[in-house]
């Protein structure tokens, strides 16, 4: 039998990060695909810069709009209940990007829900005749309250 817990799908989650509390929203979809693309391009910077060791000024002008976007897009997703959000604007513009990602992923627990949906379909998989219930030795991931 297959556990389904809605909470998994919060897209809202209280937490304390250096003892100020925060309420963090899931990025929307496309915040995820805005993201992904911000990502790509400064990637395709860097490598240039490695490949031709200068950057254009063009070139670090568009890093520079990138960077600030980044920092943009992740402080409206940590409210931390002041109307300036000056504590959220401090946590993610000490952070470097990718210590961002992974505290945004802790937040959501995004490792054991990937591991979750492996486990799932492992488990799917192997039940081929529908009549037993697949049971696994490795211990299914529990949800913190």
């Amino acid at each position: 039998m297959k556990e389904i817990r809605t909470r998994d799908f919060a897209t809202r989650r209280k937490v304390d990060i250096d003892g100020v509390i925060y309420t963090v929203r899931r990025l929307g979809a496309g915040e995820e695909l805005r993201a992904s693309q911000m990502s790509r391009e400064a990637d395709k910077m860097a490598d240039n810069l490695r490949k031709k060791g200068e950057i254009s000024k063009k070139a670090m002008s568009r890093l520079e709009e990138l960077t600030k976007e980044s920092l943009e897009l992740y402080i409206g997703i940590f409210d931390d209940g002041t109307k300036d959000g000056k504590h959220s604007r401090k946590l993610i513009e000490e952070l470097s990007v990718i210590e961002r990602v992974i505290l945004y992923n802790k937040v959501f627990e995004v490792e054991r829900d990937i591991e979750a949906v492996a486990d799932n379909t492992v488990e799917d998989e192997e039940d081929t005749n529908g009549d037993e219930e697949t049971t696994s030795d490795t211990p299914k991931p529990t949800t913190k309250a």
